[in-house]
């Protein structure tokens, strides 16, 4: 059929437009995000047209272009179909409003869009990318001075991780240690920072 072929451009773009990403295309990558998007539209496929956005959103934060990350995120969930059985990519865009949204001093919204996240991820029974937003809710609080809230998020996000030896699961725990031990600090607690 017309429709699958079209299908298939869309996927070949935007597996195109990655291969560009990672090699600092980025003039290039967003070109072929854009086919992509253009065929997605033309397909009225509604997770292509969301995936689209996403990469460029993703492209644009990468080049440090947040308003227009922004945007593209906004429009990749609006995009995004109601009823997927894959929400990787919903998650994705969440994640990413974190950043922007703390980037911005917008904690509120971040701590909306992380909650969002952290349902993606324990539906999908994730721990590690779990553990990451707990890490990161634990660090909105601490912008927040809800110093017990932060520490209770970092906790959560070590225990998840216990006896991962994983290199990001370390990278997660050591990044987390670190931000505890300011909580204790910002707190006068000197002595429990060093336990």
């Amino acid at each position: 059929s017309p429709s699958r072929g079209l299908g298939d451009v869309y996927k070949r773009q935007e597996a195109i437009g990655l291969v560009l990403t990672r090699a600092k295309n980025y003039k290039e990558a967003k070109s072929y995000f854009n086919l992509g998007l253009e065929k997605a539209i033309v397909r009225n496929d509604s997770l292509a047209i969301s995936s689209s956005n996403l990469n460029l959103g993703s492209l644009s934060q990468m080049q440090q272009l947040i308003d227009s990350a922004e945007i593209y995120y906004k429009k990749s969930l609006r995009y995004y179909p109601k009823y997927s059985s894959d929400e990787s990519a919903l998650a994705t865009v969440y994640s990413n409003l974190v950043g922007i949204s703390v980037g911005y001093g917008n904690f509120d919204l971040a701590e909306e869009y992380a909650a969002n996240a952290l349902g993606v991820y324990t539906r999908q029974k994730d721990t590690m990318k779990i553990a990451g937003v707990l890490a990161n809710l634990g660090s909105i609080c601490m912008y927040k001075r809800a110093l017990d809230k932060s520490n209770d998020y970092y906790f959560r996000a070590i225990d998840l991780l216990e006896g991962n030896t994983d290199l990001k699961a370390l990278e997660i725990k050591a990044l987390t240690f670190d931000n505890i031990s300011q909580i204790y600090s910002l707190k006068d607690d000197y002595k429990s920072g060093y336990d």
